[in-house]
């Protein structure tokens, strides 16, 4: 009679820990004829953060979470926590200001240099309230400031 086939969408988030296992060398009879054996190393694999444990898909999971879904560090932390995965706030800043320094500066470069060849800029201080920012109560203010030309503004 044949099979009916139904499909349902099954998303799966899995934190894995990855692991570089890196060859190392030394010259055996280098003992016998230099005073310091050379140890050589394999190199790491390129890291996005290099000195970080997070991979790139870790780094894209966190700033879309922070910069597509608007969703606060504190809030980011607490949703590592409950997957069994530890980070603190301060490592994910860390993670989103050396993506953005590390990644993002030639963007970040080519939009001030086409920004200051305008004639006219408008800009945009706005006040906005930071969430449990540690150290200053939950009624502090930070600001934002804005710019656009006219030019471009079509």
């Amino acid at each position: 009679m044949g099979e009916v086939v139904t499909e349902q969408l099954h998303i799966e988030v899995k934190a894995t820990v990855l692991q570089n296992a890196r060859v190392k060398y030394a010259c055996r009879n280098c003992d016998r004829t230099v005073v310091a054996t050379p140890i050589v190393l394999a190199p790491m694999p390129a890291q996005p953060l290099p000195g970080s444990i997070a991979t790139a898909s870790t780094l894209a999971f966190a700033l879309v979470h922070k910069y597509v879904d608007g969703t606060p560090l504190y809030r980011l932390a607490q949703t590592f926590e409950r997957a069994g995965v530890p980070v603190s706030r301060g490592a994910l800043g860390h993670w989103v200001i050396g993506s953005s320094e590390r990644h993002l500066y030639r963007i970040y470069d080519a939009l001030k240099l086409r920004l200051r060849s305008q004639d006219v800029i408008h800009g945009d201080e706005t006040t906005v309230q930071v969430l449990k920012e540690e150290g200053k109560a939950s009624t502090s203010t930070a600001y934002m400031w804005a710019y656009r030309s006219s030019e471009d503004s079509e």
